[in-house]
Formats: C-alpha cells, sequence, structure tokens
C-alpha cells in the first residue's frame, strides 16, 4: 500500500487569483470588499477548490450590490446571527467561473421589540438603517424581510427604496 503526500501549493491558487483578476476587472464599481483565496466546497458537489471569500462591513446595501452583481439568487441566501448581541450576517456560496466563491455581508441587526396595537408609520429621528442616508422618506417601520425569514418584528429606521428592496427579496 503506498499513500500519496499531497503537499498543496501556491500553484494550486492560481485559478482563483486568476478569476480574482477577472472579476475586479468586470465589476470594478463595486464597493470595495475584503477577499480572501479559501479552500472552500464547491456547491451541490463534495469538492473542495481553492476558491473566493468576499466580506463585506458596510452595511446590506454593499451585500446586496455584490449579489446581484454576481446574479445570485435571493433564495440562495442564508441568514446568521450571533448568539448574543446585534451581529448578524447573509452568506452565499455559488460557483463563479469554475470555483467557489462565498459571499458574507455583515451588519448589526435592531433588537427585537414588541409591536404596539398602533403600527402606524412614525416620523423618522434616525438615517436609514441600511443605506445609511439621512432622506425626507426613512420612517421607523416594520422590516418586513425579519419578519417574514425569522418571524420577527423589528422596528427601524427605513428608506422607501430599501423597504421595497427588502420587499423584493421575500
Amino acid at each position: 500500500m503506498t499513500t500519496t503526500d499531497f503537499r498543496p501549493t501556491t500553484a494550486d491558487q492560481i485559478t482563483a487569483a486568476g478569476t480574482l483578476l477577472a472579476l475586479l476587472h468586470a465589476h470594478s464599481a463595486l464597493p470595495t470588499a475584503t477577499i480572501q483565496l479559501q479552500y472552500l466546497r464547491m456547491p451541490d458537489t463534495r469538492d473542495f477548490l481553492w476558491g473566493l471569500e468576499v466580506a463585506l462591513h458596510n452595511g446590506l446595501d454593499h451585500f446586496e450590490q455584490w449579489r446581484h452583481a454576481l446574479g445570485i439568487d435571493p433564495a440562495a441566501v442564508d441568514h446568521h446571527t450571533a448568539v448574543h448581541g446585534t451581529l448578524a450576517w447573509l452568506t452565499a456560496t455559488t460557483p463563479h467561473s469554475g470555483i467557489p466563491l462565498k459571499l458574507t455581508g455583515f451588519y448589526h441587526q435592531p433588537e427585537p421589540t414588541t409591536l404596539s396595537a398602533d403600527t402606524s408609520e412614525e416620523p423618522a429621528t434616525d438615517s436609514c438603517h441600511f443605506c445609511g442616508e439621512s432622506k425626507p422618506d426613512v420612517t421607523v417601520q416594520e422590516d418586513p424581510f425579519a419578519l417574514e425569514l425569522n418571524n420577527e418584528s423589528w422596528s427601524i429606521p427605513i428608506c422607501d427604496d430599501c423597504l421595497q428592496l427588502r420587499c423584493d427579496e421575500i
């Protein structure tokens, strides 16, 4: 019986590195992300390959821009939350140019609140929770995405554009 001594080298990462360069060139207007070469499982297989891990830390709008540019179906996105605190993240792993690409968007979610009998919109006192902009149309509303996916009610300041995006994702 013989055993093969598998010792990975940087040559094994060339395909992922080339895909990274092509991705950055093709989508140069996307928001800056932290990108690493990682050994990832190719979706729908048992194979592990060198791929790309793209992490976004500046809000869900950046995650959505990347998700849309990469053609990732919203149904393929998984939602995760930390056991304690308000840290949450969205992930999706997809094949891209023959390698696995894992997209992750981190954000802080508001503390869950209990809705009162009066669910009318309140005037906003803050900027939009998702895009961070102070717009005249920002109001405190129930987040439809959180209600549909987590069965939780979150009252958050949100603008009409982000509210529409959240509704479209359900």
